[in-house]
């Protein structure tokens, strides 16, 4: 093929061109590379990232949700793991240049690994602490979810058991399978769980013609749990908790009481004794609980004092006679404080007897009187002389109400007695003051 003499000069000029002015070349290339107009975002993978994050906002919010239910996950500590996580990894992948296909995978490839490391490792810890019937993702679960797809979506799936309850006559409450139970069943669980969670000793629900209220009482301080159900959901639960309680559903005024078992699943504590009680007016209808389970059978250790209290508290214990007053206001814990020094004695070695107005629960091997003025024509402070007679070594005295039981309480810690009296008062001189005035002796006292 023959070249011009013209061409030759055209190709020579060109080359002369890129040598004298390179950066023009270079700015040329660079417009070039420039993407079309209406290319300037990908559509496709917008679309893919929403997909992507739709399945991780929802196990986030599953997360939100479980932690609730699974005593030993934190929620605020899995919530920020979970969000946090996917969240790190999301940042990455959308701050990687997307201009290949490669950079975009390693992307995606990275907040995968960053969000499902979180999401199973939720998942593996959280199924560590439930019961198998309870454990998620498993395979178990994704047949049992699978098998569910296909049914009506109206119908409720089985209400999921978070705390094992047993009536009033031993039998065990089964979960419902009629769909029109569950929502009761649901309510009353998330009421037992959450309070048997929080340790509370008392509930108490108020249900009005249009709201309710609920309060429980822990460590002797009342807490508000205004959300935790709603006016609905109470009702449900007040009239499955009577059920249980072997109680009149029907009857809404008149005061009854009964008493049902619950433990939280997956736990290895013994069933926690509940009492039931309820009564109302033509306005509201009250539930109260009082909850007796293995936390509040404290021991000294317990109590929640620092080492030297403590160290006090058992050298005193240790002394064979003499009066310990154990004072504070109303719901402060001067009864599980006298529970709990009764229990540091060895039962089997010491005759143990208590008087008290009502048992708060059962203490094994000592001996409990309980004093009802409806029943008993004697006086509170005949029934102690009676209990003084059986020859104890010690005793436990729920609380002083006249001048001639505090008399006999000193007068027994002076015999050589121990006594623990509980007596309701402001502070330490408080108690002081009203056991001197009581007492009307104040050697006697001073003695003790």
């Amino acid at each position: 093929m023959r070249v011009s003499k013209r061409q030759t000069s055209a190709a020579f000029l060109s080359v002369g061109l890129c040598l004298v002015d390179p950066a023009s070349t270079l700015a040329t290339d660079a417009l070039a590379a420039l993407p079309e107009p209406g290319s300037y975002m990908s559509w496709l993978r917008i679309v893919l990232v929403l997909v992507c994050m739709l399945p991780w906002l929802a196990f986030c919010q599953w997360v939100d949700k479980d932690t609730q239910y699974v005593r030993r996950m934190r929620r605020d500590t899995w919530n920020g793991i979970v969000l946090g996580g996917g969240a790190v990894g999301l940042i990455v992948w959308i701050m990687l240049p997307w201009n290949s296909v490669g950079l975009f995978a390693a992307g995606f490839g990275l907040w995968f690994l960053a969000t499902v490391g979180t999401c199973a490792a939720y998942v593996v810890l959280r199924n560590g602490h439930v019961d198998a019937n309870a454990r998620a993702f498993t395979v178990r679960h994704i047949k049992s979810w699978m098998g569910s797809l296909g049914k009506k979506a109206e119908a409720k799936a089985t209400a999921f058991e978070r705390v094992r309850m047993t009536r009033h006559n031993g039998e065990k409450v089964p979960v419902p399978s009629d769909p029109t139970q569950t929502d009761a069943f649901e309510a009353t669980q998330n009421l037992l769980f959450d309070a048997l969670w929080r340790r509370a000793t008392e509930v108490e629900m108020l249900i009005g013609t249009s709201d309710v209220r609920l309060a429980y009482r822990i460590d002797g301080v009342g807490t508000p749990r205004t959300e935790l159900l709603t006016r609905d959901a109470a009702t449900n639960a007040i009239n499955l908790i009577k059920t249980i309680g072997g109680l009149d559903v029907e009857e809404r005024r008149r005061p009854q009481q009964g008493e049902l078992t619950a433990v939280i699943t997956g736990t290895n504590a013994p069933p926690t004794e509940i009492e039931v009680r309820t009564s109302g007016t033509t306005q509201y209808e009250k539930l109260s609980l009082r909850i007796v389970g293995e936390e509040n059978r404290l021991r000294m250790g317990d109590l929640g004092m620092d080492d030297k209290q403590l160290s006090t508290l058992e050298e005193i214990i240790r002394r064979p006679s003499g009066l310990v007053i154990v004072s504070g206001p109303h719901g402060s814990g001067v009864t599980s404080t006298l529970y709990a020094s009764l229990r540091n004695h060895d039962a089997f070695m010491q005759n143990l007897l208590t008087i008290e107005r009502e048992s708060l629960m059962d203490l094994e091997n000592i001996t409990q009187h309980i004093y009802d003025s409806t029943k008993h024509e004697a006086s509170y402070a005949r029934q102690l002389q009676t209990v003084l007679r059986r020859e104890p070594d010690v005793v436990m005295i729920s609380d002083c109400p006249d001048r001639e039981t505090a008399h006999l309480a000193a007068k027994a810690a002076c015999d050589g007695k121990k006594i623990y009296m509980g007596i309701q008062a402001r502070d330490t001189f408080d108690a002081l003051k009203k056991l001197v005035s009581l007492a009307g002796d104040l050697d006697t006292v001073a003695q003790a």
